[in-house]
């Protein structure tokens, strides 16, 4: 082996470096593929957070713009108010359903505005019922 050295010395030959002892270039494949996973998926990430965020927010300047307000909660000084218009399943039966639809957009839009403007919010609406809730 001294005699191949001596031979490489004089012919000024450097020897390749021998297979998987390159340390540099493999860290360099390895930070790529890191790189190259870690990025989309943080990208991701953030769309999905900000998506998320976006979502809720548009919800709630959506609620607000409509009127709907959640109420105060429960407590000894909210109101519970049930409201129903009365023979609804029968006025059903008897009338066209365009008929009820308008009474049925009626009464709800009677008490979005009385809950608008005593701060109330409703709990939903099921037929002819809108249970509000009233704070005191």
């Amino acid at each position: 082996m001294r005699a191949q050295g001596l031979y490489w010395a004089s012919i000024n030959y450097t020897a390749p470096p021998a297979p998987g002892t390159d340390s540099s270039s493999d860290s360099k494949a390895v930070n790529k593929v890191i790189f190259a996973v870690t990025v989309p998926v943080g990208t991701a990430l953030l769309l999905a957070v900000a998506g998320t965020v976006a979502y809720f927010v548009w919800m709630e300047r959506r609620r607000r713009a409509r009127g709907l307000h959640l109420g105060p909660g429960p407590g000894p000084l909210t109101t519970l108010l049930l409201t129903d218009i009365q023979d609804s399943t029968v006025l059903w039966d008897a009338l066209p359903p365009q008929v009820m639809d308008a009474a049925l957009h009626l009464h709800h839009s009677c008490i979005r505005m009385l809950l608008h403007k005593t701060a109330g919010g409703a709990l939903g609406a099921e037929g002819g019922r809108v249970p509000p809730n009233l704070d005191d």
